[in-house]
């Protein structure tokens, strides 16, 4: 059997394994997330087993990633380290990878074997450790493929194996290498024997084709006499027509060269001239500017000074100006200084005389209102006094009362005659006292109201009088003062005016305002002059001096100009000289008459009706240059065909000799080969009953293992014989059904069971070295929690009797069944290791 110990993986693909990690029996759940190097720690062991790049090509879906799919896009080096048991013996294989460039190869290989706490090494090198590996497992990665390496992705790879590869991985696991390698040894045979008549119908072929062929040559003899002897007749004509050709030719190429000269020369000559032409005009023209400038130069210098003179004369009256305008705006100043107070104190004057006014006026009133006071006062003392004198008197009341007090008695003796007119009177007695001193008082009260309403105002205006008195002396002081300001004032302003009154100030003030005004503007007209003149004079002073560099310029090119007008001049004599001596070559004798075009061409003189006469002269030369060449060689064929014709006719007899003994070869032949065919018919038919067996086992173990999974719903299925797809029969419809119609969990868990089976059956007829290890790779995405869960205890129970590690690899959450080593990979490093209701392992 075969057992994995342990793994070593340093930058393998995702996976960085720099610690050994141990794996003994049991069930390992290995979990982390999408791309996080699960399935990478299955790749590493089967490539550190078989250090074949294919392996993780194969299990990725691209069979030709090369080492590039192995070694870390990071890293340069890679290392793998397994420690694996085979029957009983431990073995540690050692591989390591180089990335030079952009190509990466296996550099070193060992293959280890651990006997009692001793290494030896019993194989070194990539090939000699492959070799030495698979005589220990007697398996391919390819058969490990097949069998103990179940992935989701790759479930239906033995219904898709050719029907040839799976019948082959069948007769290994089954023991039934003999008849394998008969088949085998047959097929080679069968091989050989195909090859070998191939060989023989192609030497048949040839022989024949050989002997076809030599006789038509011989059969061809007097033909070919015959078109030797035409082409013979035909070689001299050629030979002169292609002498005149040449001739022409060379007569084309000189008078060629002469017209071509001529017409050089003839270009060059007018070149020459426009350029003479463009010379003189250049000069012509350039005379012209430099005369412009100078005119131009002879004006500015004639009126820089004037403009000078003007500037001068500018700036003094500016001058003067602007003392008169800074000695009449200070006066301006002063006069406005002086009006502006003159006026606010005249203003504040005119205030003081109109409050003055009005305080007289007030106090004129408030004189009158003291006597009206007095008056009312002593008139509200006389109605004090007269409400004073009225008092109540009891006289009035006692008489009431009395009258009423008898009549009460006279009610009392039942007199009522008596006492109602009684009680009238004593009533009416009351009620006129009473009324007649209400009135007098009330009227008199009225009139006191009356007054004290009138005193009390003209009391508040009879205290004011004094608070008046003293405002209208301050008044009468301040507007003394503003009087004699006023008189200092007029003073100034007549100083600087010579006038006194108000009208005549303001006339001054306008006209020394707008005096002030007129020399603002007189000042900043002459300014305005002045910096255009010294502009002007500025720019003139550079246009001066540009119009002197512009003649200095001028000059210079016209002496340049001047020599190369005498240089083109003596061109344009030598190349006179030159066309003189000019010759055109005239047709020679022998040429005339014989080729056409030729003597058009000289007479027209023209180059390009030369040079196509040329053309067409050399393609028809070059045809029969070709014609008479091929006619050579035609000819000496035809005279080593002859003589080949006479010389074959032995070797003729020979191949047909040959070709009857070959004939009697692809008989004898014929015969073996179909021998060895009925022979591996007869074998394969064999393997084929044996295989049949097989079969019913696989449908047992699927049966079982089905049922479990989906928990009795599906019990029977059977498998096809040709293609190993299945049928499973559905007790509700009451028929076998296929499985692709199932849903795509339900087909998945189909498939499942039938890789299991198919290794289950294959383990009581193996090996002793077969692996006793199952990986089983992400086969629960498609699953729901239920079947999920029962699959997960299938593979820790029932399939653990079958397999000493069983490694389930999956990022799904499952229920973790107590024993289980949980490894848990991140970022290709093991984060975490532990046994499943137990401690850290």
């Amino acid at each position: 059997m075969v057992v994995i110990h342990s793994i070593k993986a340093v930058n393998f693909r995702r996976l960085n394994l720099t610690t050994p990690l141990s794996l003994g029996k049991g069930f390992y759940i290995i979990k982390g997330r999408n791309e996080a190097g699960k399935s990478t720690l299955i790749e590493s062991i089967l490539f550190g087993l078989y250090g074949d790049h294919q392996v993780i090509g194969d299990l990725r879906g691209n069979p030709r990633g090369g080492y590039n799919e192995v070694v870390n896009h990071k890293a340069r080096r890679a290392q793998v380290e397994v420690e694996f048991e085979v029957d009983g013996k431990r073995y540690r294989v050692y591989r390591e990878l180089v990335r030079e460039g952009e190509t990466i190869k296996q550099v070193n290989a060992r293959l280890i074997e651990i006997t009692q706490g001793t290494e030896r090494v019993i194989a070194s090198g990539t090939k000699q450790v492959n070799d030495e590996i698979q005589r220990l497992l007697r398996v391919s990665w390819r058969e490990m493929l097949s069998t103990n390496i179940v992935a989701q992705k790759d479930l239906e790879r033995i219904i898709q194996m050719g029907k040839s590869e799976r019948e082959q991985i069948i007769n290994l696991m089954m023991g039934l290498e003999s008849y394998n390698k008969a088949i085998q040894a047959l097929e080679e045979t069968r091989s050989n024997k195909n090859r070998e008549k191939e060989q023989l119908d192609r030497v048949y072929q040839e022989k024949k084709k050989e002997a076809d062929s030599l006789e038509g040559k011989v059969n061809s003899i007097p033909n070919l006499m015959r078109e030797l002897k035409e082409i013979e007749e035909k070689i001299p004509a050629l030979g002169e027509e292609e002498a005149a050709l040449k001739l022409a030719l060379q007569y084309l190429a000189h008078l060629r060269q002469s017209l071509y000269k001529k017409k050089q020369l003839e270009d060059k000559k007018s070149r020459v001239e426009e350029l003479i032409a463009e010379t003189k005009k250049a000069i012509r023209d350039e005379q012209e500017k430099k005369n412009r400038n100078d005119n131009e130069i002879k004006q500015i210098e004639g009126k820089l000074p004037k403009l000078q003179d003007e500037l001068e004369k500018i700036q003094k009256e500016l001058e003067q100006l602007q003392s008169t305008y800074e000695d009449k705006l200070k006066i301006l100043s002063d006069l406005k200084s002086y009006k502006d107070n003159w006026d606010r104190e005249y203003d504040r004057m005119k205030g003081i005389s109109n409050e003055l006014e009005t305080l007289e006026d007030d106090i004129r009133r408030i004189e009158i209102a003291k006597k009206e006071l007095a008056k009312l006062e002593e008139e509200k003392r006389n109605i004090e006094l007269l409400l004073a004198s009225i008092k109540p008197s009891i006289q009035p009341y006692l008489s009431s009362i009395g009258l009423a007090f008898i009549a009460l008695l006279a009610l009392l003796y039942q007199a009522t005659w008596v006492a109602i007119p009684l009680s009238g009177v004593s009533l009416i007695v009351f009620l006129v006292t009473y009324h007649r001193r209400s009135s007098l008082k009330q009227e008199l009260l009225t009139k006191l109201g009356r007054l004290e309403s009138e005193i009390g105002p003209r009391k508040a205006l009879v205290a004011q009088l004094e608070g008046k008195n003293k405002r209208l002396e301050d008044l009468k002081l301040e507007e003394e003062k503003i009087r004699a300001h006023l008189e200092r004032l007029e003073q100034e302003i007549i100083i600087l005016t010579g006038e006194s009154n108000a009208a005549s100030i303001d006339k001054a003030l306008n006209a020394l305002q707008n005096e002030v005004k007129l020399l603002s503007e007189k000042i900043n007209e002459l300014r305005e002059k002045e910096s255009n003149l010294k502009a002007g004079i500025e720019s003139s002073g550079k246009q001066l001096e540009r119009l002197k560099q512009e003649v200095k310029e001028s000059t210079e090119k016209l002496e340049e100009l001047n020599a190369k007008l005498s240089k083109l001049e003596e061109n344009r004599r030598k190349i006179l000289e030159e066309l003189e001596h000019v010759i055109i070559p005239s047709v020679p004798p022998g040429l005339k008459g014989r080729v056409e075009y030729v003597e058009m061409a000289a007479e027209e003189q023209d180059l390009d009706l030369v040079d196509r006469v040329y053309r067409k002269l050399d393609d028809d030369l070059l045809g029969i240059s070709n014609k008479k060449t091929e006619l050579n060689v035609r000819k000496e064929t035809l005279k080593k065909e002859l003589s080949e014709a006479e010389m074959i006719k032995p070797r003729l007899q020979e191949l047909q000799e040959e070709i009857k003994k070959l004939e009697e070869e692809r008989k004898r032949l014929d015969k073996e080969f179909e021998a060895v065919k009925r022979a591996l018919q007869a074998l394969k038919e064999i393997s084929r009953r044996r295989r049949e067996l097989f079969a019913p086992l696989v449908e047992n173990y699927m049966s079982w293992t089905i049922n479990y999974f989906t928990d009795g719903r599906y019990k029977a299925v059977r498998l096809q014989p040709d293609t190993y797809d299945l049928e499973v029969y559905d007790a509700e419809a009451g028929r076998w059904l296929r499985r692709d119609i199932y849903s795509g969990g339900t087909n998945d868990q189909f498939l499942l069971a039938l890789r299991i089976a198919f290794t289950l059956a294959l383990l009581p007829s193996s090996k002793g070295s077969y692996p006793k290890f199952i990986v089983l790779d992400e086969p629960l995405g498609s699953s729901d929690g239920e079947r999920r869960e029962r699959i997960v205890s299938f593979f820790a129970g029932e399939l653990s009797r079958f397999f000493d590690q069983i490694f389930l690899i999956t990022h799904v959450e499952v229920e973790e069944p107590p024993g289980a080593t949980i490894i848990y990979i991140e970022d290709g490093r093991i984060t975490r290791v532990y046994k499943a209701g137990g401690e850290e392992a």
